[in-house]
């Protein structure tokens, strides 16, 4: 997996991108992903500015409203998110579902607290397990 995907941490649904932040942008996607159109709206307005801090404010204030920035590199799997890092597992699972192998190591972190966990998904946190 090498491509970007937005997950709703809510729901488990999930979109695949070429670039997170740009997509986001695009008028329809980001309510497509849940988010209301005044956020929307908000996230439109940030000017998107490769690696910059428009790219960082917009990837932020969609993390802020539920969605998960996941993207593939190899057999690794980075998950970025401001919800709780159980929500957010349990928000990726369904995509993992789909396209993670056993091996697969998944990286998932919390970037409002800095707090981290990874694990090969035939390794993963079982339903009430402590994470």
């Amino acid at each position: 997996m090498r491509e970007g995907v937005w997950i709703v941490a809510l729901t488990g649904d999930y979109v695949w991108v070429t670039d997170h932040a740009h997509t986001i942008q695009i008028p329809g996607q980001a309510e497509r992903l849940g988010l209301t159109n005044e956020v929307a709206e908000q996230i439109r307005l940030i000017r998107w500015d490769f690696n910059g801090a428009g790219r960082r404010a917009i990837l932020l204030m969609a993390m802020a409203h539920g969605l998960i920035r996941a993207r593939g590199h190899g057999s690794s799997i980075t998950f970025e998110f401001t919800v709780p890092i159980r929500e957010a597992i349990k928000g990726a699972k369904p995509f993992l579902e789909a396209v993670a192998g056993p091996h697969s190591y998944c990286s998932f972190t919390n970037l409002g607290t800095n707090e981290s966990v990874g694990f090969f998904w035939k390794d993963s946190p079982k339903p009430g397990a402590r994470v």
